[in-house]
């Protein structure tokens, strides 16, 4: 993946969600100005695990999945050995979406750019109101050998900001995703 290139998956809908499920026998080269990047196509604002709004995150709270999002957020979820569920959105209201998911299996990985399923931020209003961050979703690696110096994130989303108006009109921040790498030699 070279020359400003990107991979991403469709963004998760109220009925549907998405992966990007990568099996290679080579090597997986990802670029320093290239990314493979589902941030913000996670649950949408209002879900949860298994795609439904029951147990989602309520108010203006932000989204959960491996770490809690702040305030009356729904229960954390999934499996931190193997990653693979969308983070959950934050609540409806103005809420960011959470995290996409990545999985990749290759031989080798050489790592330079940044691989990126992070929760979308909430919407950010000029009154007293503002949405929730979604949560992080998930990254799974399996690699013989891991190389490069690039960035992964599944981070938890930031609040939007009410124009300055007191925290009681402030959403919250998501919890972060999941992320595990498997590999044989790292360098």
């Amino acid at each position: 993946l070279i020359n400003g290139g990107k991979l991403t998956h469709s963004a998760a809908t109220s009925n549907a969600e998405y992966s990007l499920d990568l099996t290679l026998s080579g090597e997986l080269y990802i670029s320093t100005n290239s990314q493979i990047d589902v941030s913000g196509r996670g649950y949408l604002a209002g879900f949860t695990a298994g795609n439904t709004t029951n147990g989602a995150s309520t108010g203006r709270s932000g989204g959960s999945h491996g770490g809690l999002g702040a305030g009356t957020a729904n229960a954390v979820y999934g499996d931190l050995r193997n990653p693979n569920e969308p983070g959950s959105g934050a609540a409806m209201t103005y809420g960011g979406a959470g995290g996409g998911v990545i999985r990749i299996s290759a031989h080798a990985l050489t790592l330079k750019g940044v691989i990126n399923a992070s929760g979308a931020d909430g919407v950010t209003i000029s009154g007293c109101d503002s949405g929730g961050g979604g949560a992080g979703g998930s990254v799974y690696l399996v690699t013989e050998t891991l190389t490069g110096t690039g960035t992964i994130l599944a981070n938890g989303a930031y609040a939007g900001w009410a124009g300055g108006y007191i925290d009681g009109c402030r959403g919250s921040g998501g919890g972060g995703g999941r992320v595990a790498i498997v590999y044989g030699n790292m360098s």
